[in-house]
Order: structure tokens, then C-alpha cells, then sequence
């Protein structure tokens, strides 16, 4: 994904084909061990909320704290949108009525109907709600880590997620490399460590 690159008319992505019901983004998102680490530590999820506080929250920092397991890919995935398209995420948990903040976003971009739908779903909607931050564009991602696949239950949702809203949900692989990570020189620019 390249750095700085702004959506014109709304947000422009590429795909390089489709998995299932899922349109896999042509860009792949690579990071390193010691990103992880950072991740498990804390440290990352506290720089993450401080330095991209238009994209997370008070909540999604306690999800990430409290589950340090949990929920890397899916913050990597908002920050490459923000940083790559200039869009902001509701990054989980957005079907949630406890969740306000993401409730009225959710409410505002699909309308109260398929906020009620989800709200009552048997299953999470896919990772992230990717959104333009004047509301113009929007789409699902589902970010997968290593190891991490398309459950067949997940598949059938996301199915009729689709079918209710027309939007596409796209599929961002997430992948561990040894190499220099294009995520952490960008998501972590000027930190020193």
C-alpha cells in the first residue's frame, strides 16, 4: 500500500480476486516479530490510541490491552486504511449497543435497520467498518493473520452482510516477515525506540 495515497471520490482499493465471498486487496501488510512483541507488551496498542486517536478509542485500547492475544491485525489493518487512504475504522465490536460511539457511526453509515440486525446477529461482523471521514464511502474488511482463516460460518454471514447492505467486504492478509516491515516504519514514524 502506498504512503499518503488519499481517496479522490471516495475510497479507491484494489483487489486481485476473489475468496469465497471475500474480494482478497492486492496488497498484503507485513510485519515483524518485534512488532508483535511490541503489540503483547502494551506498548504499541497505547502509541497506536495516543498517535491514531481519530481511529481508536478508550474502548478498543482496553480491548487491546486487556487481550494482548487479540486484535493486532485487525489495528494494523485500520491504520494501513488511514494511512494509505486517509479513512478511518470502526475496528470490531461495532454491532455491540454498548459501544456507543460506534453505534451512532454504524447507524449513520448503514441506517437503523442493519444496525438492529447486527445487534442481534449470531456472529461478529467482519473485523473492520472502513469508512471515508465524510461519510461518502464505506466498505468491510476482514483482516487474517497468520494462520488465521475464512471460517465456513463466517463465509455464510458475510454473505448475507452483503446482500443487505450492497457494499464489499474485502480480505486483508496479514503476514509475519523477518524483512523490514513497510507497517512499522510508517505506523511508528519518529518514535525512537
Amino acid at each position: 500500500m502506498e504512503a499518503g495515497r488519499k481517496p479522490a471520490q471516495g475510497v479507491v482499493l484494489s483487489a486481485a480476486g476473489q475468496m469465497g465471498c471475500l474480494r482478497v486487496l492486492d496488497d498484503v501488510v507485513r510485519f515483524t516479530p518485534s512488532d508483535r512483541e511490541g503489540w503483547r507488551a502494551g506498548d504499541l496498542p497505547r502509541l497506536w490510541a495516543s498517535r491514531y486517536w481519530q481511529v481508536f478509542d478508550e474502548d478498543d485500547l482496553r480491548l487491546g490491552l486487556s487481550q494482548p492475544d487479540y486484535h493486532f491485525c485487525e489495528w494494523v489493518g485500520a491504520i494501513c486504511f488511514f494511512l494509505t487512504q486517509g479513512c478511518l475504522s470502526l475496528v470490531e465490536k461495532y454491532g455491540c449497543p454498548s459501544h456507543l460511539r460506534k453505534e451512532v457511526v454504524l447507524n449513520r453509515l448503514t441506517g437503523p435497520e442493519f444496525t438492529c440486525f447486527l445487534e442481534h446477529a449470531p456472529q461478529q461482523p467482519p473485523d473492520l467498518l472502513v469508512y471515508a471521514p465524510d461519510y461518502s464511502d464505506w466498505f468491510f474488511c476482514e483482516a487474517k493473520g497468520p494462520g488465521d482463516e475464512l471460517r465456513p460460518e463466517q463465509e455464510g454471514f458475510f454473505r448475507e452482510i452483503r446482500a443487505r447492505t450492497g457494499k464489499e467486504i474485502y480480505l486483508l492478509r496479514v503476514v509475519e516477515t523477518s524483512e523490514d516491515s513497510w507497517f512499522l516504519r510508517h505506523a511508528c514514524a519518529g518514535v525512537s525506540g
